[in-house]
């Protein structure tokens, strides 16, 4: 349900629920989540919302996480929160931020991720991510890092160069992307790119697959 004011702070208020359920072909509940909502939006084009969920998993075989750790087989019921804030992405610098709280099969689980965005002007901007979960079961704990960053730079409205890079503690692998395309004719571009992996065990650094591609690409007109 949603609810439009006629001015002031307040742009949109929200109300919903969603549920999701999966079965086997008899009819056998497989997963079931059930979630409310409130949510609202400023007329700054700032959003907050906030979901209670409720969760059912039945596990036919035990499900491994990383580092080993194991969620037995069984019926799982949990409760858990879901927390959603995001500024207005007009502004030279912007903040996303999603938190998943509580809950998790038999044990508890943590996750946080800041969206940080930073665009001064039309020429350049740059986004980083910090995606962290923290979980805590009997069989043991687990504790996932990934790091990324974006940035774009303009030249002109025809000419730009992106470039990515990713890093999680799981995998310690390193990932990065730089992509150069200009469009010289309307239709028409050339677009480069390098990507390099690499994998940090500890303190060494050890690269692993390099890749280059360019491509031109033209528009005949008749």
């Amino acid at each position: 349900q949603r609810f439009r004011t006629g001015g002031g702070f307040f742009r949109t208020f929200e109300l919903n629920t969603r549920h999701e359920i999966t079965t086997d072909l008899d009819g056998l509940l497989l997963t079931r989540e059930s979630r409310a909502q409130i949510q609202f939006e400023t007329t700054g084009d700032h959003s907050v919302s906030a979901d209670a969920i409720n969760n059912f998993d039945r596990l036919s075989a035990p499900f491994k996480l990383p580092h080993g750790v194991v969620i037995p087989a069984g019926n799982y019921k949990w409760n858990s929160a879901f927390l959603h804030i995001r500024t207005s992405q007009r502004l030279p610098v912007s903040l996303h931020l999603d938190t998943w709280c509580c809950d998790y099969y038999n044990g508890t689980e943590l996750r946080v991720r800041p969206e940080f965005s930073f665009k001064p002007s039309e020429y350049y901007e740059v986004e980083a991510d910090y995606d962290a979960t923290f979980i805590r079961l009997p069989g043991g704990n687990v504790d996932i890092h990934i790091f990324s960053l974006n940035g774009i730079l303009n030249f002109t409205p025809d000419m730009q160069i992106g470039v990515q890079a990713q890093y999680d503690n799981i995998s310690q692998g390193l990932g990065f992307l730089a992509r150069y395309r200009w469009e010289f004719l309307p239709g028409s571009d050339v677009l480069m790119a390098i990507g390099q992996s690499a994998v940090i065990p500890g303190t060494d650094f050890r690269f692993k697959t390099t890749q280059a591609s360019i491509r031109v690409t033209h528009t005949l007109r008749l």
